[in-house]
């Protein structure tokens, strides 16, 4: 891996960075991101970079390498929890085990975020959704729904039939079908997660986003 020339947070794949991005962007971050061309050169070197990853194996087997390319700055890594947060968060302190740092044994409530200091390097971890359940980011993106929102419920009884009635997503990905359902009714249908929160379809002010803001503060910007 080159030296990078900025700080990088590190995400799953092009929907975790247009998600990511565009909520940073609520909150006043102006972040350069995969997946848009932009000049980079127009950004402070301080301000770092959202780059996706082919995947969350992929993501995790580059934790030390990029911690270690990372001398001198911050680096991040947002990672689905999935079905087990145990075994996530297992699998991301083996591959932090190198760099002699005191790894608690269940990732803290508000992410974790920790110093390097053989390489003058701040590292941060984000288990999706919430550093507390098991998930993914649609359950973040879930969070983010409006608790009164009307449609919402309709779209998760909707879907629940549809899957009695022969629908062949896996009940893995319910939550996922059921925010696509939603998503689908709103003023301009289907919108990719980046662009819908964009159009404020999205609550971002609300307390699983906060925290997230929050994490990202203190990693990129308190260092």
């Amino acid at each position: 891996m080159a030296i990078p020339t900025r700080s990088y947070l590190y995400v799953e794949g092009k929907d975790d960075v247009n998600t990511i991005g565009h909520l940073l962007s609520k909150h006043g971050f102006d972040c350069p991101m995969d997946n848009y061309q932009l000049d980079e050169s127009r950004f402070s070197r301080t301000v770092p970079f959202i780059r996706g990853s082919d995947g969350k194996a992929d993501l995790l087997s580059s934790i030390p390498t990029a911690v270690q390319a990372s001398s001198g700055r911050s680096v991040g890594f947002v990672l689905d929890s999935d079905e087990k947060i145990e075994e996530s968060w297992q699998a991301v302190c083996g591959k932090l085990s190198e760099f002699n740092v005191d790894i608690p044994k269940r990732i803290p409530e508000n992410g974790y975020v920790f110093d390097v200091s053989s390489l003058n390097a701040r590292v941060g971890i984000w288990l999706m959704p919430d550093n507390q359940r098991s998930g993914a980011l649609e359950d973040f993106l879930i969070d983010l729904v409006n608790k009164n929102d009307r449609l919402y419920p309709v779209a998760k009884s909707a879907t629940i039939e549809a899957k009695n009635k022969g629908a062949q997503f896996s009940s893995n990905s319910e939550r996922k079908a059921v925010l696509h359902a939603w998503l689908a009714w709103q003023r301009e249908p289907g919108l990719p997660y980046g662009s819908a929160i964009k159009a404020e379809y999205f609550q971002v002010d609300g307390l699983t986003a906060s925290k997230f803001v929050n994490w990202y503060r203190i990693l990129f910007e308190e260092n």
